[in-house]
C-alpha cells in the first residue's frame, strides 16, 4: 500500500490562482518594470517544506524533486518557467495596416477634393460667362471671361465679347445719327469676327452724304454718294445734287457752269431744256457800247469777219478804259466813228453766247490784235482816217494775235 503526504494549505481571500505571463512587449520597447518582491525589500523568506516521499516495499523510490513553498499570504502565486506553458505567439493585428490605408485614402480624397471644388468653381463661372453672352448681356460675359483668364477658352471669348459691347456702342452711335464716329467704330471692327461690317460702314458712309447734302454742301455730298458706287440709290443721289447744284449756278448767273452741269446729266429730268435756257442767241452784228466821249465822225474803224460760222465779240480800250463793245456774226462788218488816238482792240469768238460778262465762256478763244513784229497791240487811228482790220483775210496778212484769257479779256 502506497501512501501520500498532503499539506492541507489554509484558505485566504487575498489568495490569486497562477496567471498566464503577459505577453513580451514590442521590439524595442522598454521593459516593464516589476514590483520589488518581500525578499529584496528585506521580508523573511519562508523555508520550502520537505518533499514528500514515495515508499516502496521492494525498492528504494528516487527522490522526488522539491516542489516550491507556496508564497506569503497575500502575494500572487506564480509558477516556475520550468512548468509553465510558453506564450502564445500572438497574431499580428492587421488594424494598423487598414487604418494607414483609410487614412491614406481620406487624405487623397481631401487632396481631389482640394483641386475639385475650384476646378467645379471655375467650371460653373464660365458657364455662367457663356449664359450671359448668349443672352446678349456682352459687357458682363466680357467681365466674367476675363476673370478667368487662360480657363479654356476665356481669352477668346473676352475678346470676342469686347468686340460685341463695340458693335453695339458702335450701333448706338449710328442711331443718333453721329454717322463719322459710327463709322470709325465699325471700321475698327473689321478685323473682328462680326459678320456684316461692311454693310454697317456702306450705311454710315450714306448717312454722311445725306448729311453734307442737308447741309447745303452739294458738291461735297456728290463725292460721298459717288464714292459709293451703286449701293442703295447713291446713283440716283449724284444726279439729283448735281441738278440741284446746276440750278444754283443759274441762279448766280453763272450761265456757263449751269450750261456745264445740266449738260453733263444727258437726260436726267428736263437737264436738256434746262442747259439751252443756260446761253442766249448771238446778238445782232452792230455795236453793243459805245462811250459818248470817244465818238468822233471825221475818223472810223471798219471791221470785217470773214467766217460762214460762229461769232466774234471785240471789245476796243483807250488804255484801261473800254470804249466800244461790238458783236459780230458770220460773213458781217461793223463800222466805228472813233475819235483819234491809240486803242488796244481784243477779240473773242466761239459757238455759245452767255452774255457780255461771259461772253464765250472759258471755251472761247480770246486774243489781243498785234500790229507789227515787236509786239506792238496799239492801233493808232489820225484824224479823217478809216482803218479796215479784216479778220481771216486771205491777203497778205499783217495782224497778228497774242492769246488771252477769258479773265484778262
Amino acid at each position: 500500500m502506497s501512501w501520500f503526504y498532503l499539506k492541507e494549505i489554509p484558505v485566504n481571500d487575498n489568495y490569486l490562482a497562477p496567471q498566464s505571463p503577459p505577453p513580451p512587449p514590442p521590439v524595442g520597447a522598454p521593459l516593464p518594470i516589476r514590483p520589488p518582491t518581500e525578499a529584496q525589500v528585506g521580508l523573511p523568506v519562508q523555508a520550502p517544506a520537505q518533499p514528500a516521499v514515495l515508499v516502496a516495499p521492494v525498492a528504494p523510490v528516487a527522490p522526488v524533486a522539491p516542489v516550491a513553498p507556496p508564497p506569503p499570504q497575500g502575494l500572487p502565486v506564480q509558477a516556475p518557467l520550468s512548468v509553465m506553458p510558453p506564450a502564445a505567439k500572438k497574431k499580428k493585428s492587421k488594424k494598423p495596416l487598414v487604418i494607414s490605408l483609410a487614412a491614406a485614402l481620406v487624405l487623397a480624397l481631401a487632396a481631389v477634393g482640394a483641386f475639385a471644388v475650384p476646378e467645379m468653381l471655375r467650371s460653373n463661372a464660365y458657364d455662367q460667362a457663356m449664359e450671359q453672352f448668349e443672352m446678349g448681356n456682352y459687357a458682363q460675359a466680357h467681365e466674367e471671361f476675363l476673370a478667368l483668364e487662360d480657363y479654356l477658352e476665356s481669352a477668346s471669348w473676352a475678346r470676342i465679347s469686347n468686340d460685341y459691347v463695340r458693335f453695339e456702342e458702335a450701333v448706338a452711335l449710328y442711331d443718333k445719327g453721329e454717322f463719322a464716329k459710327a463709322k470709325d467704330a465699325f471700321t475698327w471692327l473689321e478685323r473682328s469676327s462680326i459678320s456684316g461690317i461692311d454693310e454697317w460702314i456702306s450705311k454710315c458712309e450714306y448717312g454722311i452724304a445725306e448729311n453734307l447734302y442737308a447741309a447745303g454742301d452739294l458738291t461735297a455730298a456728290i463725292d460721298a454718294f459717288q464714292a459709293l458706287g451703286s449701293y442703295q440709290d447713291s446713283e440716283l443721289r449724284v444726279k439729283q445734287c448735281r441738278y440741284e447744284r446746276a440750278e444754283g449756278y443759274l441762279e448766280e448767273g453763272e450761265l456757263e457752269k449751269a450750261y456745264n452741269a445740266f449738260i453733263a446729266l444727258g437726260s436726267f429730268e428736263d437737264s436738256a431744256e434746262r442747259a439751252a435756257a443756260c446761253h442766249f442767241p448771238f446778238p445782232a452784228t452792230g455795236i453793243l457800247y459805245q462811250d459818248p466821249g470817244f465818238y468822233y465822225d471825221m475818223s472810223a474803224l471798219e471791221i470785217n469777219y470773214n467766217y460762214s460760222t460762229g461769232g466774234s465779240y471785240f471789245k476796243i480800250y483807250s488804255g484801261e478804259t473800254l470804249v466800244v463793245t461790238l458783236f459780230l456774226n458770220a460773213n458781217s462788218s461793223v463800222l466805228i466813228n472813233l475819235a483819234p488816238g491809240s486803242y488796244i482792240v481784243k477779240e473773242g469768238t466761239g459757238d455759245r453766247w452767255y452774255g457780255e460778262d461771259l461772253a464765250f465762256g472759258t471755251k472761247g478763244s480770246y486774243t489781243t490784235m498785234i500790229y507789227d513784229d515787236s509786239g506792238n497791240e496799239y492801233l493808232t487811228l489820225e484824224h479823217n482816217v478809216k482803218i479796215t482790220l479784216t479778220m481771216n483775210a486771205s491777203d497778205n496778212p499783217n495782224v497778228k494775235e497774242r492769246n488771252e484769257s477769258l479773265s484778262s479779256f
